[in-house]
């Protein structure tokens, strides 16, 4: 049913200028947006791009965690584990962070 009020979804997108650490509202078309700076680091950027990709490869995670960021598996994941909690991250690799959520919730679930 039209109100003649515009349509005031709240729809979050990306910016992709990583130094940027701003949000917001934009309208376009009617809609209302909140556009998402994103202040992710390029190694925060790279931690989801390793989680986006490493798996269709194979191999030894751990290995490969440690040659390319220099870290301990523990604390990698450590830092994932932040990282995915942080809407800047949604707005960046949304299909990423959600995977990952869902799967920690799950492992979450079947801890306790």
């Amino acid at each position: 049913m039209a109100t003649g009020r515009p349509d005031r979804r709240l729809v979050v997108q990306g910016c992709g200028w990583t130094g940027c650490r701003r949000a917001a509202p934009v309208s376009v078309g009617g809609s209302l947006y909140l556009h998402v700076m994103s202040s992710l680091t390029a190694d925060e950027l790279a931690l989801l791009d390793f989680e986006d990709q490493w798996w269709r490869y194979g191999g030894a995670k751990e290995r490969d965690i440690a040659e390319r960021f220099g870290l301990q598996p523990t604390r990698y994941y450590q830092r994932l584990n932040a990282l995915i909690g942080r809407p800047e991250a949604l707005a960046a690799r949304p299909l990423v962070v959600r995977r990952l959520q869902r799967l920690r919730g799950a492992r979450r679930r079947q801890a306790g």
